[in-house]
């Protein structure tokens, strides 16, 4: 289940690349230039945006790349608090900037939603998890479960 998870699904793995990409070049140009971020978000303030943006794609990225438990609940965090953060923007955008943020605003939200929809998913994978590990351990066969077992590593053998 952990071993072929990490880009399983390469369109949500590619667009927070590109958000954490992005995030690292517009902390980079230290919030100049007139975009819609940098006019909600004058100065220092819209640097913080970027790298606290970065901060939450580099969580959601580091997740997927680990092949365990640990790993999903790791991306669940990542992108709940990259989901709720990124929908804090549209607000400040649209009380600030007015409607010229709305285009930007929707991209946003979008993106926002789908990593709520993603950690629903992931919510939903740790309890089906959950069940088997109970159902594993009420047969005694907890010891033969690789949960936490990188995939370069073989799981341990049941004992005989």
């Amino acid at each position: 289940m952990f071993a072929e998870r990490g880009w399983q699904r390469p369109h949500q793995g590619g667009l927070v690349a590109l958000l954490l990409v992005g995030g690292l070049l517009g902390a980079a140009s230290g919030g100049s230039g007139g975009s819609v971020i940098t006019d909600a978000f004058p100065g220092p303030a819209s640097v913080v945006w970027f790298l606290v943006t970065v901060l939450g794609a580099a969580v959601v990225l580091w997740g997927t790349r680990r092949h365990t438990a640990t790993g999903l609940m790791v991306e669940r965090a990542g992108l709940t608090g990259l989901a709720g953060w990124l929908l804090a923007f549209p607000l400040v955008g649209l009380a600030t900037v007015g409607w010229d943020a709305a285009g930007v605003s929707v991209l946003v939200c979008v993106f926002a939603v789908s990593n709520l929809v993603r950690a629903f998913h992931l919510s939903v994978d740790l309890y089906e998890l959950e069940v088997i590990v109970a159902e594993a351990h009420r047969l005694g066969l907890e010891d033969t479960l690789p949960l936490e077992t990188p995939p370069d590593e073989s799981p341990p053998s049941p004992s005989s």
